[in-house]
């Protein structure tokens, strides 16, 4: 029966599936089951009737169409009363005593007639309403008959209740003492069982004593008529050991008189089912103390993304409540734009058995949308777990500061590709002047290199890791230095504020002063020691056009004009790199000035970018 019963269309009929089925009515059933006199059960207002493999030589020929089906219809043969007054009676939370009754069962000879008289009792659910009842059946043939026939049930009897691995007990209504104690009592609870039927406070002392006031009040409510059930723990004196136990104790009636006289009991030892139940309470809260601990904003679902829990960090994050954040509630905190596509990414989930998706929240304690990525998986259920539909575990991880990076990446790598573009575009702008003034040959390799290493100078101050603006100063400085100017540094003056570069004009002036300086170097003012070199600048405002200008003078002086003029050079690349490249390029105004014995060069031009 017990098989029959756990592959039974339940759904289909009034108490619903098997899972959803309260601690009451499985506790009833496990009772019925291990009992080997027959016994069946009534459940739910149709009074669906249940029974065990003793009760099916009553059942007889109805078997097993008689399970599952309403009471009501299998009243009088199964009770020998009318369906109606008594069970009314029976429902409203009344014990019924059922006198001595022939019935025609099965037995090994065929069809035989026994007498039985039972109790129906009823059972509360957790709410305390009466949602069923116990039919328990004594056989009363050997009473009414010979008492070969008492004898016999009674040998039965005890033979199931010695052999039982449950323990069996039985004790008056008065809670004075036990009349029987099953020998199992010794195994579950490690100790003899005659102290205790000798003196029955001695069983409460076994007790855990966080236990025992909750364990001591369930006989109590046992002896005035309901079927009360205590879980409780009891500490072995034979080991030490501790062991979880259930106990249901049920009121006994006198036949005659229908009062309660004893108290009958069925101890269960579910220490596998306690540690089963520690085992998921402790993985239960493993997993909130990860969910709440790890940064991300952890939730579960069911499918097409209805929420059924968030996370503490989500419910802080956002300012929802619990309750805000269940079914789609969770969608408020998304930014509107990002819904749709958010319910097209649950949809496509669903096939996937996976969900990534990108969505902007809103961050409740400054309004900010911020970006997260959420990625979730379909959790896989136990396979003794009642299914319910899907359930999908997921998380959302803040991505903003990543998205921001990845655009300014992407900002960088375009200038970059620009700077490279430009840069490729002066190297071979610089190989074409410098080969259409020298030709090839040695003099054409001696410029070139000078001049590219003069653009490496600058490309390293362009690239340097700490992102400092470069300046005029600093860009003077290098090339002078580059040239060894150091020897000279008693005729070298430089003078001026410090003046941030543009990064785009850099390249450019940095060329052109290396032009004045190498200059100098070979025929100006550096080449004699009677030369001296002046660099000052200084920042005008131009309130007309409302911007800021560099102005630069170079200025060389104590030279040999004669040697100067008849020098080519100062009339070549760099002179047009001056006057024509700098206001092509910047937007700067320049000069040269050649004179008999000096010469000098200003440099006029916006810092900032030319409109």
């Amino acid at each position: 029966m017990a098989k029959r019963i756990r592959e039974y269309d339940w759904p289909t009929t009034q108490i619903g599936p098997a899972a959803s089925w309260p601690l009451s009515l499985r506790t009833a059933i496990d009772i019925m089951l291990t009992l080997q006199s027959p016994a069946s059960l009534l459940w739910g207002p149709d009074r669906i009737h249940l029974y065990n493999d003793a009760y099916v030589p009553i059942a007889a020929e109805r078997h097993p169409l008689a399970l599952g089906r309403p009471i009501d219809e299998e009243a009088e043969r199964a009770f020998a009363i009318s369906p109606g007054p008594r069970l009314n009676q029976l429902f409203a939370g009344e014990t019924v005593a059922l006198a001595d009754c022939a019935m025609a069962m099965l037995g090994a000879n065929g069809v035989e007639e026994r007498v039985f008289a039972g109790s129906l009792i009823p059972i509360r659910d957790e709410r305390g309403a009466v949602g069923g009842a116990f039919h328990l059946l004594v056989e009363t043939t050997a009473r009414v008959c010979p008492d070969a026939k008492l004898r016999e049930s009674e040998e039965r009897f005890r033979s199931f209740a010695e052999n039982s691995a449950d323990v069996l007990w039985i004790a008056d209504a008065a809670g004075r003492g036990l009349e029987y104690l099953s020998p199992a009592f010794e195994g579950m609870y490690g100790t003899k069982r005659e102290p205790i039927m000798a003196d029955l406070a001695r069983w409460a002392e076994l007790i855990h004593p966080d236990d025992r006031e909750a364990a001591q009040g369930f006989f109590p409510r046992a002896a005035a008529g309901e079927t009360a059930i205590a879980h409780y723990r009891v500490i072995r004196p034979e080991d030490g050991r501790v062991v979880h136990l259930r106990d249901t104790g049920f009121p006994v009636r006198d036949e005659a008189t229908g009062r309660i006289e004893r108290v009958g009991g069925i101890v269960q030892d579910v220490s596998d089912l306690a540690r089963a139940g520690g085992a998921l309470e402790a993985e239960k809260e493993r997993f909130r103390t990860l969910a709440e601990g790890i940064p991300q904003l952890a939730w579960r679902a069911a499918d097409g993304g209805h929420w059924t829990w968030a996370s503490p960090r989500w419910l802080a994050y956002t300012g929802q409540s619990e309750a805000e954040s269940q079914g789609l509630g969770w969608l408020d905190a998304v930014h509107p734009d990002d819904r749709d596509s958010t319910l097209c990414a649950w949809h496509d989930a669903e096939a996937r058995a996976g969900l990534s998706v990108e969505y902007r929240v809103r961050r409740a304690a400054d309004g900010t949308w911020r970006w997260f990525q959420t990625r979730a998986l379909l959790m896989h259920k136990a396979a003794s777990e009642v299914s319910t539909g899907r359930e999908w575990l997921g998380a959302s991880d803040d991505i903003d500061d990543l998205k921001r990076l990845h655009g300014r990446q992407h900002v960088l790598v375009e200038e970059l590709q620009h700077r490279t573009r430009n840069l490729l575009a002066v190297v071979r702008s610089i190989a074409q002047q410098t080969m259409a003034r020298t030709g090839h040959g040695e003099a054409f390799r001696l410029q070139f290199n000078d001049r590219l290493a003069a653009l490496s100078r600058v490309q390293g101050l362009l690239s340097r890791a700490s992102g400092e603006p470069i300046t005029i100063g600093a860009l003077v400085r290098m090339e002078l230095d580059a040239l060894g100017a150091k020897d000279a540094e008693g005729r070298i003056v430089l003078s001026g504020p410090d003046v941030s570069l543009r990064n785009t004009m850099v390249q450019t002036l940095a060329l052109a002063l290396h032009e004045l300086a190498t200059n100098a170097r070979k025929y100006g003012a550096l080449a004699t020691n009677r030369g001296s070199l002046r660099v000052s600048w200084t920042v005008r405002d131009n309130t007309h056009r409302d911007e800021r200008r560099l102005w630069l003078e170079w200025m060389e002086e104590g030279l040999d004009c004669t040697h100067i003029t008849q020098n080519s050079t100062r009339n070549g690349y760099g002179r047009e790199l001056i006057e024509r490249a700098l206001p092509y390029a910047l937007g700067a105004t320049t000069g040269f000035e050649l004179g008999e014995n000096a010469v000098r060069c200003t440099i006029d031009l916006p810092l900032s970018k030319p409109r």
